[in-house]
C-alpha cells in the first residue's frame, strides 16, 4: 500500500510539470490540464491494483481462516476489477480526441456505476463470512471505507456529467462531431475550474482507497498471524502431550525395575535359609535321636521348612509379579484419554484466541498477546501435574519396597541363629541324654521363632495387594484431578479471552 501511494505521488509531481493543451475528453481540440488527468488516473489505477496484491499462505487447516481469506480476496478482487475498469475508461476518456464526445463519457460513467454497484450490493456473502460470531469490527471498517469511496465516486460522476454536457456543447458549437474545436473556444465551455475539480476528485479517490487497502490487508495479516500461532501452539501442545505420556512410560519402567528389586530381596531368604540348613544338617542326627525331638522340636523345624520352601518363596515372588503387571495394565491407561482431552479442550481454546485476533476488534492484539501463550502453558502445566502424580506415587512405592526389605530382614533374623541355637543343645553331651531338657526348652523357643517368621513372611501376601490397590486409586484420582484442572483452566481462559475482547485493558486479571 505504501509503495503504491509513493508511486502515485511521484507520478503526480512529475505530470504537474506538463500542463500544455492537447485534444481530450472526446473533443477535437485542446483542453489545458487533461494530460495531468490522464497520468493521475493511471496513478490511481496503480494504487487500486495493490489492493489485490497481498496474498498469504495458510497451513493450519482451521477452516474459518480459509473462509475469511477467500472472502477478503473476493472483496479485493471484485473492487480491483471494477476499479481498474473505471480508471482505464477514465484514462481513455481524457485521452480521447475523436471529436465524438458522448460515447467515451457514457462508457466511463457506466464503469463508475458498475463500481458503485459492487460497493452497494456486491459483498453480501463476503460480509456474512467476515462477521464471525456476529462481531462487526471488520465489516464496519470495510463499510466506512467503501462509503467514503462511494461518496467520492458520486462526486466524480457528477463532475463527469458536467464535463460531458460542456464538451458536447463545445463540439456542437464548433460545427458537430469530428470538427476541430479551437483551444480558446473549448476553454469557454470546458473551463479550468471543471478540469481542476476533476483532478481534485481523482486525487481524492486515491486517498479514499487507502483506508480500504488497510481494512483488507491488516485483517489478512491477522489471519496469517493466527494461522502461524495455531501451527506453533499445536506443535507445543503435542510436545507436552508426548512428555506427559513419556512420564507414564518412565513410571512403568521404574515399576518393573522396582518389581525386580523387590523379588530379588524376597528371593534372598532362600539361600540364607539353605545356608543355615547345611550347618544344621551336621548336628541334626544327634538331636533327632532324643526322645524329646518328635514332640518338642520336629514341628517347629518343619514349620521353618514350610515357610522357607521353594513353593512359599515362589508364592511371594509370583504375587509381586502378578500384582505389578496388573498394576501397570491399569495405571498405563490413566493417560489414554489425554489425546481426547487435549483435542476437546485445548483446540477450542486455541481457536478462541485466534477468533478474537482475526475479529480485528480494538483490543484484538492485546488479548492475543495476553492469552495466546496461556493456552500452551495450560498443556505444559498439565504435563507437570501428570508427571507429579506418577513421581509422587513412585516415591511411595519405593517406600513400600523398603518396607518389604525390612520385613525380609526381620524374617532372616528369625532363622539366622537357628544353627547356633540347635548347636547349643547338640553340644551338651551325651546327646541324647543330658541334652533332652535343652531340646524341650529350645523347642518352645524355635516354635515361637518359626511362627513369627511365618507371620512376617506372609505379611507380603497382604501388603503387596493392599498397597497396589491403594496406589492405583491414588494415581487414578491424581490423574483425573489433573484433567479436571485442565478443563477448568480452559473454561476460565475462554471466559477471560472473550471478556478481554469487549473490555480490553479494563479487564481485571
Amino acid at each position: 500500500m505504501a509503495n503504491g501511494l509513493i508511486a502515485f505521488v511521484f507520478t503526480l509531481i512529475c505530470v504537474i510539470q506538463n500542463v500544455t493543451g492537447r485534444p481530450d475528453f472526446g473533443l477535437n481540440g485542446d483542453i489545458v490540464g487533461s494530460s495531468i488527468a490522464l497520468d493521475t488516473s493511471g496513478g490511481v489505477s496503480l494504487i487500486i491494483g495493490t489492493l489485490s496484491d497481498y496474498r498469504i499462505q495458510l497451513g493450519s487447516q482451521y477452516q474459518v481462516l480459509y473462509n475469511m481469506q477467500d472472502a477478503f480476496y473476493s472483496v479485493a478482487d471484485k473492487f480491483t476489477t471494477a476499479g481498474i475498469a473505471m480508471t482505464d475508461k477514465l484514462s481513455l476518456l481524457v485521452d480521447d480526441k475523436t471529436g465524438i464526445v458522448t460515447p467515451p463519457f457514457q462508457s466511463t460513467i457506466s464503469t463508475i456505476s458498475g463500481l458503485q454497484g459492487v460497493i452497494s450490493t456486491g459483498y453480501t456473502q463476503e460480509f456474512l463470512t467476515l462477521k464471525p460470531r456476529d462481531k462487526p469490527f471488520i465489516t464496519d471498517r470495510l463499510t466506512d471505507s467503501l462509503n467514503y469511496i462511494s461518496q467520492t465516486l458520486t462526486t466524480l460522476d457528477e463532475i463527469l456529467r458536467k464535463l460531458q454536457t460542456a464538451a458536447e456543447l463545445a463540439q456542437t458549437q464548433a460545427g458537430g462531431d469530428g470538427k476541430s474545436v479551437p483551444k480558446e473556444f473549448a476553454r469557454s465551455f470546458v473551463t479550468p475550474r471543471m478540469v481542476n475539480s476533476l483532478l481534485n476528485t481523482i486525487v481524492r479517490i486515491a486517498g479514499a482507497i487507502a483506508p480500504l487497502i488497510y481494512s483488507v490487508h491488516e485483517p489478512l495479516a491477522q489471519l496469517d498471524r493466527g494461522d502461524t500461532y495455531i501451527t506453533t501452539a499445536k506443535s507445543d501442545i503435542e510436545a507436552a502431550l508426548l512428555r506427559a505420556h513419556q512420564e507414564v512410560v518412565n513410571f512403568n519402567g521404574n515399576m518393573r525395575e522396582l518389581k525386580q528389586n523387590t523379588n530379588a530381596v524376597v528371593a534372598t531368604v532362600g539361600p540364607a535359609y539353605n545356608e543355615q540348613q547345611t550347618l544344621v544338617g551336621d548336628i541334626l542326627p544327634n538331636l533327632q535321636a532324643s526322645p524329646k525331638y518328635p514332640f518338642e522340636l520336629k514341628n517347629a523345624l518343619e514349620r521353618f521348612e514350610d515357610a522357607m520352601s521353594v513353593e512359599s518363596i515362589e508364592e511371594k515372588t509370583s504375587l509381586v509379579d502378578i500384582t505389578i503387571e496388573e498394576y501397570l495394565d491399569q495405571s498405563r491407561t490413566y493417560d489414554d484419554d489425554l489425546v481426547t482431552v487435549y483435542g476437546d479442550r485445548l483446540c477450542p481454546a486455541i481457536q478462541s484466541v485466534v477468533q478474537v485476533l482475526i475479529a480485528s476488534g480494538p483490543y484484538s492484539n492485546y488479548c492475543f498477546k495476553k492469552y495466546s501463550q496461556r493456552v500452551v502453558d495450560i498443556a505444559v502445566h498439565n504435563f507437570y501435574d501428570i508427571g507429579e502424580c506418577y513421581a509422587l506415587e513412585l516415591n511411595r512405592l519405593y517406600s513400600v519396597n523398603r518396607l518389604i526389605s525390612n520385613i525380609i530382614g526381620l524374617v532372616t533374623v528369625n532363622f539366622s541363629e537357628l544353627y547356633d541355637n540347635l548347636n547349643t543343645c547338640a553340644s551338651i553331651l551325651p546327646c541324647p541324654g543330658d541334652c533332652d531338657s535343652c531340646i524341650e526348652t529350645l523347642g518352645e523357643f524355635v516354635d515361637v521363632l518359626a511362627r513369627l517368621m511365618e507371620e512376617k513372611f506372609d505379611l507380603l501376601l497382604q501388603i503387596v495387594p493392599y498397597e497396589a490397590k491403594a496406589s492405583l486409586q491414588r494415581v487414578k484420582s491424581c490423574a483425573a484431578f489433573s484433567k479436571y484442572k485442565l478443563i477448568a483452566d480452559v473454561h476460565d481462559l475462554l471466559k477471560a479471552v472473550f471478556k478481554c475482547e469487549e473490555t480490553g485493558y479494563k479487564q481485571t486479571p
